[in-house]
């Protein structure tokens, strides 16, 4: 009896030395208030997601949110309203960090000026020159070494998720597990490396993700056909890799940061 009591102690002790600690790791928070531009009032009933985390929170009637118990980490928040959304927001985290956030919905009121006499240049053609995609995307398009998918061509198969666009590309197959749908490798059915608008975040981003968020999508197959300009001595791309551009370009495009 004596010898239980003791070793009973020695696990409560052990679990009051570890608990808080691990606590402590957890208390990092994203909290912050939604308004509208030209009038600052805040906005109930926008939807605030931690995309790739799995996190979503709806603004109260003070237009408020909060994300708590996160990691240090990366986070990629993006903010919906009713009739206007933001662009990805990239948001880097410390151990036991508090931030807060103002996001503006909307435009601003508009300012009357003198008329003026405009001479118009000629309308852009359509196609892939008039959705603005980044060089690189037309460049590395040109070089055909991956497969790639304009937003027109995101469109044109109607898909019902993200995960649905990956379905009948060359070297992919789409897996669901709860409810859940992600494309990966056929080769060795692993999980290929994503990047969001330049930033490497895990494969789970995509589930996250709606069909009308995206512009474009790169797909390579394998380490050889991944882009030279996102390899990294820590990469290792032996299952390919998906860059994915978002429908409105991020406020901040750094360069990969794997």
């Amino acid at each position: 009896m004596p010898r239980r009591n003791v070793l009973l102690f020695t696990l409560v002790l052990a679990a009051s030395l570890t608990s808080p600690a691990t606590a402590q790791e957890r208390r990092s928070v994203i909290r912050g208030t939604v308004i509208i531009t030209s009038t600052s009032a805040p906005i109930a009933g926008a939807r605030v997601a931690l995309v790739g985390a799995g996190r979503v929170a709806i603004t109260d009637s003070l237009g408020r949110f909060a994300f708590d118990s996160l990691r240090a980490g990366t986070y990629l928040v993006h903010v919906r309203g009713e009739h206007d959304e933001t662009p990805m927001m990239e948001i880097h985290l410390a151990t036991r960090e508090v931030i807060d956030l103002d996001v503006k919905l909307g435009k601003a009121d508009a300012v009357v000026l003198p008329e003026l006499a405009v001479t118009a240049p000629d309308p852009e053609p359509a196609g892939i020159d008039a959705m603005r995609l980044p060089p690189e995307f037309k460049a590395r398009q040109r070089t055909g070494l991956g497969q790639f998918l304009t937003r027109e061509q995101i469109q044109e198969r109607n898909p019902y998720t993200v995960a649905d666009i990956f379905r009948g590309l060359r070297g992919i197959v789409v897996t669901c597990r709860n409810g859940f749908c992600l494309p990966r490798a056929a080769r060795g059915n692993c999980m290929p490396i994503v990047v969001v608008d330049r930033v490497a975040t895990d494969a789970g981003v995509l589930s996250g993700m709606v069909p009308n968020d995206l512009e474009a999508i790169e797909v390579y197959n394998g380490m050889s056909s991944v882009p030279a300009e996102y390899m990294r001595p820590s990469v290792r791309g032996l299952c390919g890799m998906i860059i994915v551009w978002t429908r409105v370009p991020p406020q901040k495009r750094p360069g990969p940061s794997f």
